[in-house]
């Protein structure tokens, strides 16, 4: 199972194995200002696929993934810092399904590299969210 193991934001890299006690999304909510570790959370929200998603068995209380392993794997990264995935990306205008008109998906291709969701602001504009290939 896939599993998010650095971040690097703002120059700085946070990693899985820095700290034993505290997992990754924990170690990020406690030393990222909390826009930016919110901001970081919407990002990993809004640009996954719906058909990527956590899915408890109630069974046995573990979560398994569905859809994209490594998309899983990042939202695993949100649900370690508190976040709800499902409620972000329904929250967030031009991302939810009864919103989707007024956003822009850019699916990921292999030309690009990348996927991004360009989603309006409050006071107008846009936001675009990027995520795809460090090269």
């Amino acid at each position: 199972r896939m599993s998010v193991r650095a971040v690097r934001v703002g120059g700085v890299t946070y990693s899985a194995a820095g700290d034993s006690k505290r997992s990754l999304g924990r170690q990020l909510v406690e030393l990222l200002p909390e826009k930016l570790a919110h901001l970081l959370a919407h990002l990993i929200c809004v640009d996954t696929m719906d058909e990527s998603f956590l899915e408890v068995n109630e069974a046995t209380g573990a979560t398994g993934f569905k859809g994209n392993p490594t998309e899983c794997a990042l939202l695993s990264l949100v649900a370690e810092m508190g976040y709800d995935y499902a409620a972000l990306r329904h929250d967030t205008p031009g991302r939810s399904l009864a919103t989707a008109a007024r956003g822009k998906p850019f699916m990921f291709s292999s030309k690009r590299k990348m996927m991004s969701w360009a989603v309006p602001l409050p006071r107008g504009g846009y936001r675009v969210y990027c995520k795809g290939a460090s090269e």
